[in-house]
């Protein structure tokens, strides 16, 4: 029992479905191609619950309807994300919300992301009215990928450039194959052992225990 338990475990810390932090959130904009540049919010709707019963402190959220609710979730997003490319502040557009019990996910258009930018600075301090909340801001372009966690040590900033990018993509590339590759051998390590244990019990094919006389 204790090696399914552990098994079962492993299978879930690796797939992609675990229960969402309240206290971390996820950002990735998505400049692959710049004139569809898309900026993608994921969060624990527990936390961003929270955070909007702080921000909008004089209004009852359960008293309003589903529309509003959405409404003043997007507005308080867009006042917690500041993004600056080549000095050119970005403006959030049109979007999706997808509220959920557990994790709610937005996803919105850039109405002018500039091509070719040297630098972006970004700014989102998404959940800090929660207190001990950082975000993991993702940067998604043709050259590659970047990735930095915004917190209260960083005062929710960082300055990124192309040449970031690139590296950074690489070390995440490798830093993903080590880790798929463990827990790969972590599920086979055990499985082997639990194929030992019901050998050394004597369980035939048909799943019934076989005894031993000596």
């Amino acid at each position: 029992m204790k090696n399914l338990l552990l098994l079962f475990t492993l299978l879930f810390i690796s797939g992609s479905g675990w229960a969402h932090n309240p206290l971390t959130a996820k950002v990735e904009l998505n400049t692959k191609v710049p004139e569809i540049s898309q900026l993608g919010i994921y969060l624990s709707q527990t936390g961003l619950h929270q955070a909007l019963t702080k921000y909008y402190d004089t209004t009852d959220l359960s008293t309003i309807s589903t529309t509003e609710y959405k409404k003043l979730a997007v507005q308080y997003l867009k006042d917690h994300i500041h993004l600056v490319a080549d000095g050119t502040p970005l403006v959030i557009g049109e979007g999706g919300i997808k509220l959920g019990n557990h994790q709610t996910d937005f996803r919105f258009l850039i109405k002018n992301f500039p091509k070719n930018i040297r630098n972006l600075k970004a700014n989102i301090d998404i959940g800090k009215e929660n207190g001990n909340h950082h975000t993991v801001f993702s940067w998604l372009k043709k050259e590659g990928k970047s990735k930095v966690v915004l917190s209260e040590r960083n005062q929710y900033q960082t300055l990124l450039n192309v040449e970031q990018v690139v590296v950074e993509s690489n070390n995440n590339y490798i830093g993903m194959i080590v880790g798929g590759v463990l827990a790969l051998l972590l599920v086979l390590a055990v499985l082997g052992k639990l194929y030992t244990s019901r050998k050394k019990k004597g369980i035939n094919k048909e799943g019934m225990q076989v005894s031993t006389i000596s």
